[in-house]
Parts: C-alpha cells; structure tokens; sequence
C-alpha cells in the first residue's frame, strides 16, 4: 500500500502544481485595471479548471494519506514548488538558470531519498483520540505564539512568523485528514469525531488566514519557502514522534533524515527566491501591472504630489529595514489594512510631459542623500525630484540620516530610509550594515517591481540594490561618483599602502558595475578612469545643474573682496591650500575666505588658520541649506576649488552659474569645466604660492572678475540639467530594448 500511497502523493503534487500555474495565469488576465475583477475572473475557464485541479490534488494527496503514514506521504508534497518552477521556465520559454537547477535537483533528491529512507522503515499506525488531541494541542500552542510574536517584530520577521504559523495550521489539516481517512475506511462516516471535522476545517480558515497575513507583511519568496516547509516537517514530525511512525527507526535512518530535510530545505528556499514567479514584473507598453504577493493587484498611487520644500513623513519602520507607505504599491499596516498617500499620479500608459517617454517606476540607490553635503548626494537629490517632476514614479533607498528605519515624501519623491549608523571617521556619515541594506533592497524590489534601478555607488546600499537588480531581472543603471581617494582621509591610511587600496577599491567597484546593464559617469575623465579600472561600457553624462537658481548677478562692492569654497571639510578636498596661500597675500591685496559645509578636518583647519595669523579673515560657516546657496554665491567674488578627486564638482558648475570666476586645482575633471584664462586659472595641486598668485590677481583686478564670471556662465549652460535628465531617460528606455535617438548630451 505505501508503494500505492507513493504515486497517489506524487499526482496530488502534479496537480496542485498544475492548478497553481493555471490559476496564476487566469489571475493575471482577469485582474486588468478596471472594475468587475471579481466577475471577469470567476468567468475564466482557466480559473475553474485550477479549482478541479485542486480538488483532485486534494483527493489523491487525502487518498495517499490513507494508505501510508504521514512521514512517507508528506514530504512528497515539496515537489509541487519544483514543479510549478519548472512549469513557469517552460511558460516563459527560457531554460532555467544555475540555481534554479541546483535547487531543482537537490530537491528533487533529497526527497526521493527521504521518501526511500522512510518508507522502509515508519510504522503504519492508527491515529488515536488522544494522538489526534495532543496534535491539536501542539499545533494550537505552535500558532499561538507565533500570533503573539508577529505584532512585536516587522518587516520579514513579521512574515516569517505569520507564514510558519499558517504552515503549522496547514500541518494539522494534513493529520485530521489522515484521521478522517482512517475512520471512513474503517467505519463510514458515522466513525469521523465531528471535533476532528471541526478542527479541520478551522485549522483550513485559520492557516489561510495567517499565509494572507504573511503576504501582506513581507516578500512572497519568504511566504512560499515557509508554507512549503512548515507544512511537511510538522506533520512528519507529529507523525514520527506523537504517533509513534518512527519508533522503529534507527539513529542512522534519523541522522539520514534530518540530513535530506536540511537539503530540501535549503533548495525550497532557493526555488522560492530565484523561480520567474517570485518577484513579480510590471507588465510594460500598457499591459496588466504586476500582480502582488497573494494575487492582489499593483495599484498606480493617487493624489497630488506632496507640496514641494520638505520631507513629510508617511510612515516609519512597517518595513524591515526600509518601510513602504500606505498607498504605495506593495504597502500595507501591521495587519495588512492600506491607508490613502500622496503619490505621482499615473498609470504605465501615460508620457512624460506629454512626449514620447513612457512614464516608468524608478529606483534609485543613493549611499549618501540629502541632508548630506555632498556632490553624489545632491545629485541623486535633483535627478530623483527632476524625474518626478517629469511624470515618473521615484523611489528612492538611502540610509537613515537619524539611524531610524522610515519612508517619507520629498517633492513627490518616496525616500525609503534604512536604518544606519555613525561611522568612526566621520561625523555626519552614516552607513547601512550590509544584511539590513541587503534585506531593504530585496524587499524594495520584490513589493514594487520597479522598471529600472539606478545605482550612485557600488558601496552598500548600491551593492545590496546590484544584487537585488538582477535576481529580480531588473534592468540596472550605475552612476559613478566615487574615487579611491575620497576615503584615504578617513581612514588615514599610511602613504605606502595608496597604491595597494586603490587598486582594490577600483577592483570591487568593477565587480559591482559590471552588473549593470549601462553605466554612467559625470564627464568623459570620469569614464576613461572607470575604463582604466577595467569598467569598458561607460558613457559621460553631466549631472546637469538648474541654471535658474543661479543668476550670474555681479557681486556687491565691497571694500575686501571674498573667496568662497562649498563642500564636505574633509582630507581629499584640500582646503588647508586655500587657507596657507591667503596668509602668503600681501597686505596690499586683503582677501576674505568663507567655508560652506562641514566635515572631519574643520577643528583642524580652523587651528591653522589661527596659526597663521588669518583666523579673523577665514569663516567657517557651516552647514548651509540648499536653498540659501545661491545666496553664497550671489555674496563671493571669487570661487575657490582645490580638491583633487572631482569627478566633476557640482560646485564649480554652481559657481560658474552665478558668474564668478573660479581658481581650480588641475586635477582630475576640474579642467574640462575651467579653461585656464577664460573662466578662471588652474593652479598645480600643492603649489600653494601659485595659487595665492592667481587668487591675488583676481583680488587686484574687479572687471577681469566680471569677464571671467561671464564666461563660466556661457560655458555652463550646456550642462543644464533637463539635458541630463531626457539623458536618462533615454538610457532607461535602452536597457528596457526600446528605440531612442542618439545621445542628447555627453559631457
């Protein structure tokens, strides 16, 4: 009989697999966007034919339970989630990758083997009143205080808690039908104890009760992996020890067991993370839109964009790591309920501002963003608020600023913030532990499927996004604003050892780059650094700067005139030029400096200034909002730039907008914004007499200033950013294998 039991089990398994995969597909078709979902999918004949497949799985699964033990029986169930990834590699019409195969073949394996190893050795017993009691009791104890975890915990431990929970319900339906079976084959109807009935069907309710509560509250990957195993290893537990299936087995049979289990496990998890249904897809070109976990529909976010000039805050820490709005595809509360946000209005077939550019849902990864002070991070800023502004759906996954897990609108942009912490080195810089950047993205991108990811580095948050990207075959756009130098001044690494971090560091950003689909870089020294590195696929886009808020006014008259620099206090910057080459002025040319920003060397600076007698002429101001820069500018007469790792120097872009001319260190992409005698000099890093002389000729003479300042705004203006953003645009448009025009700008 248990040979019999065997290929009964094994057909329920291609039958739920079958009913799965046909189900999924009426679903799909049924839920298009519009009213009457219900009605058009109980009319599908796809549906219904799901529903015969379910219920003759559950005949035979019901069937095979009768005739062998629990131990035997169960575990063949697994085998559907091989299936129903093998169905969806066939469907999709592409042959399954290293993983899925792995996890295809050990699966497979692993319990064929604990299937053989069992049935040789369980004991075919008959379920007592007590044993069925007991089993009641276990499981009950089991979901209950998996219920009371849930609430306490978020994000994927909350899912994890709730699907077990559901898999332990699901567990005990699978004993009461044994039971059932036994009495009806032993005495009819009239043998069934109608408590076990009852039983059953509340552990039905139940369990589906708690899986939909799993769905809501974390990834399907993770819903799919626990229902799949939790089912099984609790019934064949039950079975083993409350039912004494596995009295006569040895301690090597047990050893066996727990040996296959663990492998079946681990390929169910892979199965239920990398198979083609796992992370759903927008469908593209006005198509259905992706379904979410538990078969619900992804709706488009309504109402109005936030009002412009803050982050308000939506919600905080529903998330793991990162937290999703109420509103936002894929979101939901604690008990899965949604409640109304602010969202970018539209829907997949909508343009851009009425232009041939499809309205997309974009992520970007940024490892700094605003309120950080610095050039990544106020560029991932404009390009994030800029696509928003165009019609597009921007989600942006930055860590914390506070080291609290949250999301919150900014100028119609969703900031999903990961919790993060101080660093040693720095200040103001916090970082992403790798597992909660990692758990952020792959949550990120599993609730929303968005159409493209666009990463700003290769450190954390981009490399968890990265990897995230292309398990869920997200086409990935990379951006790359880092050089190895901007670190040496925090970690203060001795001089001999440059040579040896840069190669590495240089070596991992490639790992990470090559990744992506497209890769940028803000001008065209940027990308012959990235192609030295071994990074060939690059193209030079500016990253644009609004001339509007900068007017190239001239400066106040002033009887001392002022020199200004704007950016992070920090090592690689090289602002202790700047101050050295003032103290080497004359007496007859006065020069006031002003330093907007903050970082690890202001203590530092500041000291030297007092040193060399000019700390009364040096004025360190600080952190200074975005919107009271232009104000900076609009107050200097000259602007200073010293730093030797700009990739292209936002700054100086800012700078030459407001019509001042500048002083630059002639290092890195600093010389394709500044043409030496035109807009400004170029001084030779570390000749701090040469560049007090070019600041003093400047000093000496107003109108050469005004001349100057004119020619770094013409020369500007080709960087202006709705260039850069129809840019991106097109890249995405490319990675997503739609035609465009040729490159519209390539700095």
């Amino acid at each position: 009989m248990t040979a019999v039991a065997i290929v009964l089990a094994l057909a329920g398994a291609v039958a739920y697999a079958l009913a799965a995969h046909v189900q999924h597909a009426a679903v799909r078709t049924a839920c298009a966007p519009g009213r009457g979902r219900l009605a058009r999918l109980v009319r599908q004949r796809r549906w219904f034919g799901g529903l015969l497949l379910i219920g003759v799985g559950a005949g035979l699964h019901s069937a095979a339970l009768g005739l062998a033990p629990l131990s035997v029986v169960q575990p063949l169930g697994v085998l559907a989630v091989v299936l129903v990834a093998a169905l969806s590699a066939v469907t999709a019409r592409r042959w399954p990758g290293g993983v899925t195969l792995t996890a295809i073949g050990a699966t497979t394996a692993a319990v064929g083997g604990f299937v053989l190893l069992t049935s040789g050795q369980a004991r075919d017993t008959v379920i007592s009143d007590v044993a069925i009691g007991r089993t009641a009791l276990l499981a009950a104890a089991g979901v209950a205080v998996l219920g009371a975890l849930a609430p306490l915990v978020r994000g994927r431990a909350r899912c994890l808690a709730l699907a077990t929970a559901g898999g332990l319900a699901y567990g005990f339906v699978s004993v009461s039908t044994r039971v059932v079976v036994q009495r009806l084959l032993v005495g009819g109807i009239g043998a069934v104890p109608v408590l076990v009935l009852v039983g059953l069907v509340v552990a039905l309710l139940v369990g589906g009760a708690l899986i939909q509560l799993g769905y809501a509250s974390g990834p399907p990957t993770v819903v799919v992996a626990c229902l799949t195993m939790a089912d099984p290893f609790f019934a064949v537990l039950v079975g083993a020890v409350l039912l004494g299936e596995g009295a006569a087995m040895s301690p090597a049979t047990v050893a066996g067991q727990v040996a296959l289990a663990l492998v079946a496990a681990g390929g169910v998890v892979l199965l239920a993370r990398f198979h083609p249904d796992a992370a759903p897809r927008p469908a593209r070109d006005g198509g259905e839109p992706a379904a979410l976990p538990g078969g619900s529909q992804s709706p488009a976010p309504t109402g109005d964009r936030a009002p412009a000039g803050g982050e308000n805050a939506v919600s905080r820490g529903d998330k793991a790591g990162h937290g999703l709005p109420a509103g936002v595809p894929g979101a939901g509360g604690s008990n899965g309920s949604r409640t109304t946000a602010t969202a970018p209005s539209r829907t997949r077939e909508q343009t851009v501002n009425g232009g041939d550019s499809a309205a997309r849902r974009i992520v970007v990864g940024a490892d700094t963003f605003v309120p950080d002070v610095n050039g990544a991070a106020r560029f991932s800023y404009r390009l994030a608020t800029g696509l928003a502004a165009r019609g597009h759906e921007v989600h942006v996954l930055a860590p914390s600023p506070d080291g609290a897990a949250g999301v919150s609108m900014m100028e119609g942009v969703f900031v999903h913030r990961v919790r993060a912490r101080r660093t040693p080195f720095h200040p103001t810089f916090r970082f992403c532990p790798p597992w909660q950047a990692s758990a952020a993205a792959d949550d990120l991108l599993a609730e929303l499927a968005p159409d493209v990811v666009h990463i700003q580095s290769h450190m954390l948050i981009g490399r968890a996004l990265s990897v995230a990207a292309n398990r869920h075959r997200v086409p990935l756009v990379a951006t790359n604003h880092f050089m190895p130098e901007n670190l040496f001044g925090y970690l203060r690494l001795p001089g001999v050892l440059h040579d040896a971090a840069r190669s590495a560091a240089w070596r991992d950003a490639a790992r990470v780059f090559h990744r992506a689909v497209a890769v940028t870089a803000p001008t065209q020294r940027a990308v012959e650094l990235l192609q030295e590195n071994g990074i060939e696929h690059a193209e030079a886009v500016s990253c644009g700067i609004d001339l509007d808020r900068f007017e190239a006014r001239r400066a106040p008259d002033a009887e001392v005139p002022t020199v200004l620099f704007v950016g992070r206090l920090d090592a690689e910057k090289r602002v202790d030029e700047l101050i050295r080459a003032l103290a080497l002025l004359p007496a007859a040319l006065p020069l006031d400096v002003e330093l907007v920003g903050t970082g690890s060397r202001r203590d530092e600076w500041q000291r030297l200034a007092a040193d060399l007698g000019v700390g009364d002429r040096v004025r360190f101001s600080g952190f200074v909002p975005d919107d009271e820069l232009p104000a900076a500018y609009e107050r200097a007469d000259i602007f200073c730039i010293p730093g030797i790792a700009e990739l292209q120097s936002l700054v100086t872009m800012e700078a030459m907008a407001a019509g001042r001319p500048v002083v630059a260190a002639d290092a890195m992409a600093l010389p394709h914004l500044v043409r030496n005698g035109d807009n400004g000099w170029l001084y030779q890093p570390g000749d701090v007499a040469g560049l007090a002389s070019r600041l003093g000729m400047l000093a000496a003479d107003p109108q050469l200033r005004v001349r100057m300042g004119a020619a770094g705004r013409r020369r500007v203006e080709q960087h202006a950013v709705p260039a850069t953003l129809r840019r991106y645009e097109e890249i995405y448009a490319q990675v997503l294998g739609e035609r465009v025009a040729e490159p519209a700008l390539a700095a």
